[in-house]
C-alpha cells in the first residue's frame, strides 16, 4: 500500500513538472515570437521615420577583397525603397521587406542594380568570379535600430554594415560628392606606401583595397572612398601608428599627385603615374588608319581590299584588355559590318622587363564571337593583314606626360616607320 502511494505521489510530481515545463516552453516560445515581431515593427518604424533616408557603409564579401561602397537608402513606405550609390548615379526604386526569422531580417527583395550588383554572379555584373561575383549581401540581420544609427549583419558575409541618418536634402546632394571622390581615386591605378622612415613600397591595388607587395601574407586593407579621403573597414596599425581614416592632402612639389595620410601624417598612401606599358595593356584603345605610319597604312590598305572583295567592312579596331564576366582578355576587338558582327582575337602582351614603356605583342590565336557571325573565316578574309604590324614586334610607348593620357604613340623599336597612335576615345577605323 505504501509502495503504491509512493508511486502515485511520484507520478503526480512528474506530471506537475511536465505541465510546468510545457507551460514555460509555451511562454518562452511566445515571448521569443513576440520579441522578434516587435523588433520587426521597430525596424520598420525607425527606417521609415527618417524621411531624409540613410547613408549605408556597405562592404561585400566576408574577406572584403572588393573594398567598400557608400549607398544612400530611402525607405519610402513599408514596401518600397529608393537607392543610389557612389557608383550608380541614378536613384532607383524597388521593393523591400522586413521579415521575422532568427531576428528581424531586412531584405531588398526586389531587384535593384544599386545593391544587387554586389550579390549577382560576375557573369552578369562584370565583377568578381563568373559564378560568385562580389559575394555581397542583399539580406541583413538587424542588430540595432534607433534614430541615431542602424547596425546590420550581412546574412551571407556576416560583415557589419552600418547606416546613419541623412538630413534635409542630403539624399540628393551627398551622392555626387561621393561619386566625385571615387572618380578622383580611380584616376590612378598605382599607389605606393610611404612609411614612417620615408621608405616607399608598392601597393597592390584592387577595387578598393590595398595590399603591401613587400610583406608576405599581407592583410587586405579594405576601405570606402569618401569626400576628402578614405575610411577603412577596421583599424590598422603600421609602424606603431593606429588609424581607420585617411585624409587627402593636395598636390605639392614633393607630391605632384597629392597623398592620403592619417592624423599624424607619419603614414602616407601616395598616388603614382601608372607605367605606360601597363597603362596601355590594361585599357582599351581605338586604332585608326590616319593614326598609322607608312608601314601600317600599307598593311591596312591591303587588309581593307581583301575585306571588300569578301563583302566585309571593318568599322572599328580596338586593342587592349577587355573585361567581361570577371575575366580579362588581351587582344584586338573587331567591330564589323556596321556592328552586326563583333569578335575578339587574342593578342598577348608582354611587358619588357626593366622598362616602364615597352611592350611586346604576340599572336594568341583564340577567337571569341561577341556578336553575330564573327568567326575564323574573317581572319583569312582580310583581318590578318591588320594585325601584321603588331605581331612578334616590340613597341616603345610615349604619352603626353600626364597621369592618364588620352592618346599614346607606339613606335616599333626595330622599324621606326611602323608607328601606331592609339586613342582612348572611340574612333572609326577608317575616315
Amino acid at each position: 500500500m505504501k509502495s503504491t502511494l509512493n508511486i502515485t505521489v511520484l507520478l503526480l510530481v512528474l506530471l506537475s513538472l511536465f505541465s510546468c515545463k510545457r507551460e514555460m516552453d509555451l511562454v518562452f516560445d511566445e515571448n521569443a515570437s513576440v520579441r522578434i515581431n516587435k523588433s520587426v515593427e521597430e525596424a520598420y518604424d525607425v527606417l521609415q521615420a527618417n524621411k531624409g533616408g540613410w547613408l549605408m557603409k556597405y562592404f561585400p564579401s566576408n574577406t572584403r577583397e572588393f573594398g567598400g561602397y557608400t549607398l544612400f537608402v530611402r525607405f519610402d513606405n513599408n514596401a518600397q525603397v529608393t537607392l543610389v550609390s557612389d557608383i550608380d548615379v541614378t536613384p532607383t526604386q524597388s521593393t523591400y521587406s522586413i521579415v521575422p526569422e532568427a531576428g528581424a531580417i531586412l531584405s531588398f527583395n526586389g531587384f535593384n542594380k544599386v545593391i544587387h550588383r554586389y550579390s549577382e554572379p560576375g557573369i552578369d555584373s562584370g565583377d568578381g568570379a563568373p559564378d560568385s561575383g562580389m559575394k555581397g549581401d542583399f539580406e541583413f540581420l538587424v542588430l540595432h535600430a534607433s534614430a541615431d544609427s542602424v547596425v546590420l549583419k550581412g546574412k551571407k558575409s556576416a560583415n557589419t554594415i552600418r547606416m546613419y541618418p541623412l538630413k534635409g536634402n542630403e539624399f540628393s546632394t551627398l551622392p555626387p560628392t561621393y561619386q566625385e571622390a571615387g572618380y578622383k581615386f580611380h584616376e590612378f591605378t598605382t599607389y605606393k606606401l610611404e612609411r614612417k622612415d620615408k621608405t616607399l613600397t608598392d601597393l597592390r591595388t584592387s577595387y578598393r583595397t590595398f595590399t603591401d607587395t613587400k610583406v608576405s601574407n599581407s592583410p587586405i586593407i579594405s576601405f570606402r572612398v569618401i569626400p576628402g579621403g578614405l575610411e577603412l573597414y577596421e583599424e590598422q596599425e603600421l609602424d606603431g601608428v593606429k588609424f581607420d581614416k585617411m585624409t587627402f592632402v593636395a598636390p605639392s612639389d614633393a607630391y605632384p599627385y597629392g597623398y592620403y595620410t592619417e592624423a599624424t601624417k607619419s603614414i602616407k598612401i601616395v598616388p603614382a603615374a601608372t607605367p605606360l606599358n601597363r597603362y596601355f595593356t590594361e585599357n582599351l584603345w581605338s586604332v585608326t588608319f590616319d593614326g598609322l605610319g607608312p608601314v601600317g597604312k600599307f598593311y591596312w590598305t591591303e587588309g581593307r581590299n581583301k575585306l571588300t572583295t569578301n563583302n566585309l567592312v571593318l568599322n572599328q579596331f580596338i586593342i587592349g584588355t577587355l573585361e567581361s564576366g570577371g575575366e580579362k582578355y588581351e587582344g584586338v576587338i573587331y567591330i564589323m559590318n556596321g556592328g552586326a558582327d563583333q569578335g575578339l582575337i587574342i593578342h598577348s602582351f608582354t611587358l619588357i622587363e626593366g622598362t616602364t614603356d615597352q611592350v611586346k605583342m604576340t599572336f594568341g590565336g583564340s577567337l571569341y564571337t561577341l556578336l553575330g557571325d564573327f568567326g575564323v573565316p574573317y581572319w583569312g578574309n582580310g583581318l590578318s593583314s591588320f594585325s601584321d604590324i603588331l605581331l612578334e614586334r616590340t613597341f616603345k610607348i610615349t604619352g603626353d606626360g600626364s597621369a592618364k593620357p588620352e592618346e599614346l604613340l607606339l613606335t616599333d623599336v626595330e622599324l621606326e616607320e611602323n608607328t601606331i597612335r592609339v586613342y582612348a576615345e572611340d574612333k572609326p577605323a577608317f575616315p
